[in-house]
């Protein structure tokens, strides 16, 4: 993953291999905070098997995760880049599961659905500018997740400045926060009359054909 070594899902090869069903990758980006989003979508990726299993199954795993790296580097600002994936950044501690008391957990929980519910009852431009300033709180307060999303990207190549990372960690926050958002509102604004008014899908024909129609695309 961005050229190291990292933990990735091979479910996708191996259901690839085994049914020759097409792998289409393609990420969201979002163009304003007014429910107008576009699908990046590469070419679909279809491998002719071989002998050899396992190398199918890396030969696979690494074409998709390829095209995910391309797709990501169009809006570095835009993925979660705190996230720990990397094999050889882990470090001792991170090796170790997060113990957390059940007490905790309840916590979070309902802190969650309090905010769920809030979320709900207010505007949509009013709760983004309450998690953008909630994500800006964290992002300067949590410092392990904020060092963490900066020492990413530099290992990504996406930037070798500290400082520019640092900018594009924080933006990939915001986004975090709207992601939260959209996830619990995205119902009042969008339906399969206006899908089209704010979904906008680029790409290849053929990957869009597949995109629209994945049980029978053109050929």
């Amino acid at each position: 993953f961005f050229g190291h070594p990292a933990r990735t899902h091979a479910a996708a090869a191996i259901l690839h291999l085994k049914a020759g069903v097409p792998i289409l990758v393609s990420v969201s980006k979002r163009l304003d905070d007014n429910y107008h989003f576009q699908f990046g979508c590469k070419d679909p990726i279809i491998y002719q098997p071989t002998e050899d299993k396992e190398m199918d199954i890396k030969k696979v795993t690494q074409l998709y995760t390829t095209a995910l790296e391309e797709l990501i580097r169009e809006t570095p600002d835009q993925w979660l880049w705190a996230h720990r994936r990397w094999l050889d950044l882990r470090s001792k501690r991170a090796k170790k599961r997060d113990k957390r008391s059940n007490l905790a957990i309840n916590i979070e929980y309902a802190l969650g659905l309090i905010a769920v519910f809030v979320i709900r009852l207010i505007p949509l431009r009013l709760a983004h500018f309450i998690g953008k300033i909630v994500t800006g709180i964290i992002f300067h307060l949590d410092k392990r997740h904020r060092q963490r999303a900066i020492q990413h990207l530099i290992h990504a190549g996406i930037t070798t400045d500290s400082r520019q990372a640092s900018v594009i960690a924080r933006k990939s926050f915001d986004c975090m926060s709207k992601i939260a958002v959209e996830m619990f509102t995205m119902d009042r604004l969008i339906n399969q009359q206006n899908v089209r008014d704010h979904v906008k899908v680029v790409g290849s024909q053929a990957a869009i054909d597949l995109f629209f129609n994945p049980d029978n695309p053109s050929p």
